[in-house]
Formats: C-alpha cells, sequence, structure tokens
C-alpha cells in the first residue's frame, strides 16, 4: 500500500513477506554482518512490539523479501515459520 520515501530494494504495490524483526540496534557485530536475528536489543514484531496480527505492518527494508506474484496467499503466510524450521 505505501512505501517509505528511503526505501529502495522494492516498489508499491510488490508482493512481499517479511522476517519478523521490527529494531535492532545496528551498531552491534551481529548487526554489521547483517544478522538480525542475533542483535542482543532485536525487538520482534508479535512479541515485544504488537502489530503483527494488524492488516499494515511498519517494518525494516531489510526484513522484506518480494516474492513472486505466482506464490499463493496461503504459501505467502507460512515463509516465516517454515524458514524458522528450516534454519
Amino acid at each position: 500500500e505505501a512505501i517509505g520515501k528511503n526505501v529502495t530494494k522494492v516498489q508499491k504495490g510488490s508482493f512481499v513477506t517479511s522476517e519478523t524483526t521490527f529494531d535492532t540496534c545496528g551498531e552491534c557485530e551481529s548487526c554489521q554482518n547483517k544478522e538480525y536475528n542475533l542483535c542482543l536489543n532485536r525487538k520482534g514484531i508479535g512479541s515485544q512490539v504488537n502489530g503483527s496480527f494488524a492488516e499494515y505492518v511498519l517494518t525494516r527494508e531489510e526484513s522484506i523479501h518480494v516474492l513472486d506474484e505466482k506464490i499463493s496467499l496461503l504459501a505467502a503466510s507460512i515463509t516465516e515459520p517454515i524458514a524458522c524450521g528450516v534454519h
């Protein structure tokens, strides 16, 4: 529906999914290595920050993954839990 003015990786209207990371410190070794899930100051959507069941959610560009539009909404909705299991 909308994207921030500094977002470059996705376009408005893109079919996307998101990791659950809402915020990180951006300064620790994990953040510098883009391993945001290991940041000791990480805040997750639905655990430390409300909003995971909202119709629209604000998230970091680093957490966004563009999906092929051929993927069903059902399959798209379980990408994050499946990624946890695979990892």
